[in-house]
């Protein structure tokens, strides 16, 4: 099981982060992200996201299993589990743009998340 953030990113210091821009483009601020779930122990598992496009293992996620019948009368099961993403606004590295500037106003920015999975029925 994998997860991955996409969106405008640019590397500052060795660490992604995600970019969130004024409507004329002019104003580009990084904002850190994070991905989190907890695992089958109980702990919470926590990734920097940076919106760097770049796949993090999730097997050891905790999930959810509960029954489930498809609309064929099959009965099976779903999983599911719990993924936090997190933009801090109130991180220091924000206050300034990608060029160093103090800034005012409102940034934007879009992204998605990825999930890739593999299934197995084994008995």
């Amino acid at each position: 099981m994998l997860i991955k953030v996409t969106g405008p990113a640019q590397v500052i210091g060795g660490r992604s982060y995600c970019v969130f821009s004024s409507d004329d483009g002019k104003a580009k601020v990084p904002f850190p992200a994070t991905l989190s779930f907890i695992t089958r122990s109980g702990a919470t598992k926590t990734y920097d996201a940076g919106c760097d496009d770049s796949w993090r293992d999730m097997t050891d996620a905790l999930w959810l299993t509960t029954p489930w019948t498809d609309i064929s009368g099959e009965v099976g099961q779903m999983d599911k589990t719990t993924v936090k993403f997190s933009i801090p606004m109130d991180n220091a590295i924000s206050l300034r743009t990608v060029d160093d500037n103090g800034w005012f106003g409102e940034v934007s920015a879009s992204g998605e998340i990825h999930v890739q999975a593999t299934w197995r029925n084994i008995n």
